[in-house]
């Protein structure tokens, strides 16, 4: 029995870890701030899902904009976006 390594997927200055939960839009990941070493949760979206649900893309800037400006000890901190152009 061999174990296999595997290479870590780096985007931007976060570690990609384990899928912890898949929704309609997306699935949800563990992350690593390999600035400050903080876990964290990042869910990834896919155009070409979004663009399928009626108003998707919309729903989505919504929420990020209704995050950004929400500060509430129950409520989740949105901490950043980040888009890939490359991936459609």
């Amino acid at each position: 029995y061999k174990a296999k390594k595997k290479k870590a997927k780096m985007i931007g200055k976060y570690v990609m870890g384990d899928v912890l939960g898949e929704g309609s839009y997306g699935k949800v990941k563990e992350i690593l701030d390999s600035e400050t070493l903080c876990r964290r949760a990042v869910k990834i979206l896919k155009k070409r899902k979004l663009r399928k649900i009626p108003n998707g893309e919309q729903n989505v800037q919504r929420e990020i904009k209704l995050l950004r400006m929400l500060s509430h000890k129950n409520v989740i901190k949105l901490v950043d976006v980040l888009y890939d152009d490359q991936k459609q």
